[in-house]
């Protein structure tokens, strides 16, 4: 039996689904030439010559093992600058043939520069980068070695089943050569004759045993099914446990439209795709595994006929499992909607705090005139546009244009403030409770956000009472200890503060509970859920150095509990009151360049009212215009960071490069975040985020103007 027996890609589905077709063509061509004439140089040539092709490396070499040393059989180009002779013994110390044929396994190093292994002089001499060499093995050892070597980075390893089959083709014709050899030394010897051809017998058995091997072995299931019997005739261990069963029997025993396709209809669909040349290559299906999993397979291969039954709808075949793939495929395109989506949001959220900046400015200005009733009415207008200022700080942080802005809060304040919003979200048929513990600990947190967090969690808790039921929005203050686990790995102490969001609906499933802060994964129907909020619940939390609990039970409902670090009482005490004054600072001249005009005119009005003379620029230009009239006697400059001409950074370098000298703050509807991508924040950055009051205004000039900076 010689190579072509047992390697024929047309009859025997025995090569990886990875391996390319122009790699199978070259192994059946090295195997056929085997079969033909053994081992001899042209074969050897040929081989070496169609590895250089179809990997792509600069050269390819085959040494054979000579005890201490190794004879180059031959190199491919042979005029390769290696320094190295055809039929040539060298010593090679420690370099990566001597490994690969000490240990008898393959190696791959994709930098010999930063890997220690390599140590051959020529390799760096000739500017060798990559390099991988292969055993040639057979019962008794290593024979010999495959080499390539390349002077571009190359990850072989990703080539790894072509280069080790065809080092095992080479094996068994090397051993077959070696074999041949010996009946022709000892032809006058008839007994010894007999003896070596049965041990040449008995080793191309094993050989092709370990091919045989190799398909049993193969990382991808391969199968023979029968279209008119409707069955699998074969799989290989990698498709038995594709489809999650123990053995090949019990996958055998499988009715493919009924237990094998998710659905009846699926296997007549994978027919009908086959195309009348027999051979298919890429088709996919929806199976099901033993567990009722569904898994989507990826299938190449072709029909062909049984030669023992005569059945002529035999599809041999290659499956590869490709659920994982078309899941992040489809979990990309959801980001891509998304990011789409929170583009809108960030530029609609922008344009609409200037508008809000105004509403509120003129309000602001109307309260310091009226009293009565319509001070009252007024108030109102102020209030329902901060709660819209909020809303767009939302819709920043989801286009992630926003950043963490923290103030000194208390979550008791914060459950209070949304409980008539929690109580629209969930409905009449839902009783909200509210449990709040006495003086509960301040902490650090953006307002926006943690009510972000609320709303999520009171939907979530909604979707699970259908029918109505009880909703708890609980705090406590909390001292943990170094024994509090808060997973596996990591413990916490300290004090902190304890929200506790609680239904009483259908609960969670404990094999769903380890993936619910996963991005993208939803219990949902399709189209009911995004599975993105409570992984932005889990980031906020993060973010805010705190971490979150889950306690649940199938029908006994779901408590979410959050833990927000505490800080110092006194602290608290110091800072929670909001200023309501602004002292007079000194009469300051103030350059205010800001392009939308009823803006413009009301932060103007703010400026004169703290006392400050103000110069108006719609943009740029203007601005450097009028900065050269006034011969660049500003104290300030106040500027939007993105102007219809340039931006603030831009208007600044100007005013400097004219001799100008003055500070700087920096407004914008945008958050700080914004700032940072157009070069300009730092540590020492003034800015205010529109929609901005008065007092915020004046405070933050005065705060400015008095700094040494």
């Amino acid at each position: 039996m010689d190579a072509s027996d047992y390697f024929d890609p047309k009859q025997t589905p025995s090569v990886e689904a990875g391996i390319s077709e122009m790699e199978t063509r070259l192994l059946w061509k090295v195997s056929h030439l085997i079969s033909g004439s053994m081992l001899h140089n042209d074969v050897i040539q040929t081989a070496l010559g169609g590895v250089v092709d179809s990997v792509g490396c600069d050269v390819a070499l085959l040494f054979l093992n000579k005890q201490e040393s190794f004879e180059l059989k031959a190199m491919v180009p042979s005029d390769f600058d290696f320094n190295l002779v055809p039929s040539g013994r060298y010593r090679v110390e420690e370099c990566i043939w001597r490994m690969a044929a000490r240990d008898g396994e393959p190696v791959y190093i994709f930098d010999i520069a930063s890997d220690s292994r390599c140590t051959y002089r020529e390799c760096k001499k000739s500017e060798i980068l990559s390099v991988a060499a292969i055993p040639l093995k057979d019962t008794e050892g290593v024979q010999g070695v495959l080499g390539l070597a390349s002077r571009t980075a190359r990850d072989f390893s990703q080539q790894a089943a072509f280069l080790e089959t065809l080092a095992a083709v080479i094996s068994i014709g090397l051993k077959n050569s070696q074999q041949h050899e010996q009946v022709l030394r000892h032809a006058e010897k008839l007994e010894k004759e007999i003896e070596e051809r049965a041990k040449a017998e008995t080793e191309s058995l094993y050989s092709e045993a370990l091919l045989q091997s190799f398909v049993a072995k193969a990382p991808y299931g391969i199968t023979r099914a029968s279209i008119t019997q409707n069955c699998i005739l074969s799989a290989n261990p990698a498709a038995v446990k594709l489809l999650g069963y123990d053995n090949e029997a019990q996958v055998q025993a499988l009715r493919l439209n009924s237990d094998v396709y998710w659905q009846q209809q699926g296997r007549s669909n994978f027919l009908s795709q086959l195309p009348a040349s027999g051979e298919f290559k890429g088709i996919e299906a929806c199976w099901k595994r033993k567990d009722k999993k569904l898994i989507t397979i990826r299938a190449s291969g072709r029909v062909s006929r049984d030669p023992e039954s005569a059945d002529e709808g035999i599809i041999e075949g290659i499956i590869e499992d490709v659920t994982q793939q078309r899941l992040l495929e489809e979990q990309l395109l959801q980001a891509q909607k998304m990011e789409a989506v929170g583009r809108l949001a960030g530029g609609v959220a922008h344009d609409f705090n200037n508008l809000l900046m105004v509403i509120l400015a003129q309000t602001e200005l109307l309260l310091l005139e009226l009293d009565g009733t319509s001070r009252r009415r007024t108030e109102k207008v102020v209030e329902v546009a901060k709660r819209a200022a909020e809303l767009t700080g939302q819709l920043l942080a989801f286009s992630r244009k926003q950043t963490t802005l923290p103030t000194l809060t208390t979550l008791n304040k914060l459950v209070t403030g949304v409980s008539e919003m929690v109580q629209r979200l969930v409905g009449e048929n839902i009783d909200v409770r509210v449990s709040l513990c006495d003086a509960a600990w301040p902490v650090m947190a953006d307002r926006s956000q943690i009510k972000q967090v609320i709303a999520n969690l009171v939907v979530n808790a909604r979707d699970a009472m259908p029918n109505g039921g009880q909703l708890t929005l609980q705090t406590v203050n909390c001292k943990l200890d170094e024994a509090y686990p808060i997973n596996h790995s990591i413990k916490l102490s300290g004090n902190y503060v304890m929200l506790a969001i609680s239904d009483n609906g259908t609960g969670i499933p404990f094999e769903t509970q380890e993936h619910i802060f996963e991005p993208f994964f939803t219990t949902k129907e399709q189209g009911k859920g995004t599975g993105l909020g409570l992984s932005m619940v889990y980031g906020i939390v993060k973010h805010h150095n705190g971490f979150i609990r889950l306690n649940s039970k199938p029908g006994d409902g779901a408590t979410f509990k959050i833990y927000l670090p505490s800080v110092d009482a006194h602290e608290a005490s110091d800072n929670l009151e909001e200023s309501s004054a602004v002292s007079t600072a000194k009469r300051s001249t103030i350059l205010l360049v800001e392009d939308d005009d009823n803006l413009r005119e009301v932060i103007a009005e703010f400026l004169r009212m703290g006392g400050h003379a103000v110069i108006l620029a719609e943009g740029m230009e203007t601005a450097c215009r009028v900065a050269l009239e006034h011969r660049c006697k500003i104290d300030l400059l106040l500027t939007d960071v993105v102007l219809q001409d340039g931006n603030g950074n831009n208007l600044v370098a100007r005013l400097l490069e004219q001799g100008c000298t003055f500070k700087v703050v920096y407004m914008s509807g945008y958050s700080p975040k914004a700032i940072v991508n157009h070069g300009i924040m730092n540590s020492a950055t003034r800015f205010l985020q529109k929609p901005f009051s008065r007092i915020a205004l004046l405070e933050l000039i005065e705060s400015t103007l008095s700094s040494e900076a």
